[in-house]
């Protein structure tokens, strides 16, 4: 028996069983590996053990935070027009000032 497990048969047959294994069971290195490289790859999904449903995920929650980030900076955009056009006006109504100063002097 000990001679069988060191024989070049062995070793073939144990080669085939691993990699059945490998492509069929769940509770294998291979499968541990691609769970981990999930959660390292794409964080903060909650991880079934399925990698495309939480690539999907991690997707739209990379679209979402992208919609976020284009409204925020909209609101910026619309806040700076704001800004500038309070600014405007209290130039103009600097100048208006000054004008009225002017005329009070002659």
């Amino acid at each position: 028996m000990e001679f069988y497990q060191y024989s070049f048969i062995y070793s073939i047959k144990h080669l085939f069983i691993n990699a059945i294994n490998t492509c069929t069971l769940k509770d294998n290195y291979l499968y541990r590996y691609l769970y981990i490289f999930g959660k390292y790859r794409y964080p903060d999904v909650k991880q079934d053990g399925r990698l495309e449903n939480n690539v999907e995920a991690y997707r739209d929650r990379e679209r979402e935070g992208e919609r976020e980030r284009e409204r925020e900076r909209e609101r910026e955009r619309e806040e700076k027009r704001e800004r500038e056009k309070d600014e405007r006006e209290r130039e103009r109504e600097r100048e208006r000032e000054r004008e009225r100063e002017r005329e009070r002097e002659l």
